[in-house]
């Protein structure tokens, strides 16, 4: 299966989040392998403070279920800053009947995808969000 990758000169600033520290490397590692910087957090505080330290963050992707703040009141909070900013949650506690109306609660560009993740759906994904890929 063919990896996307993108240009060095075109590489994003991701921020990953996730409590589970195999899954926050496993999709960082993914990430950095297609060319992207990438930035990680084990939680939402330490996401949002990383994202004022950082400010060309272009795409979170964040878990859904965490401990303190979860995934949608992460990318809310984001939003007060940052109105714009893409994301993508991941979930295992969704089916995906349930990741349109989870969608809908996140509002603006948000995508929900269901874990386990296919490493090329989610790449896909996050290529399209940037404006850069065919839909996933």
């Amino acid at each position: 299966m063919a990896s996307a990758q993108i240009e060095p000169d075109s590489a994003h600033q991701l921020l990953v989040v996730d409590d589970d520290p195999d899954f926050l490397t496993f999709v960082a590692e993914l990430m950095e392998s297609a060319g992207h910087r990438v930035q990680i957090a084990d939680s939402g505080a330490e996401a949002l403070s990383l994202l004022k330290k950082i400010p060309d963050t272009e795409l979170i992707i964040s878990d859904l279920s965490m401990p303190g703040m979860d995934g949608v009141e992460l990318i809310q909070r984001a939003r007060q800053c940052r109105e714009q900013l893409p994301a993508i949650l991941l979930t295992g506690l969704a089916d995906n009947g349930a990741a349109n109306p989870l969608s809908q609660v996140i509002g603006g560009d948000a995508t929900v995808l269901c874990k386990p993740v296919n490493s090329q759906v989610l790449l896909d994904t996050v290529l399209q969000m940037l404006g850069q890929g065919r839909p996933a």
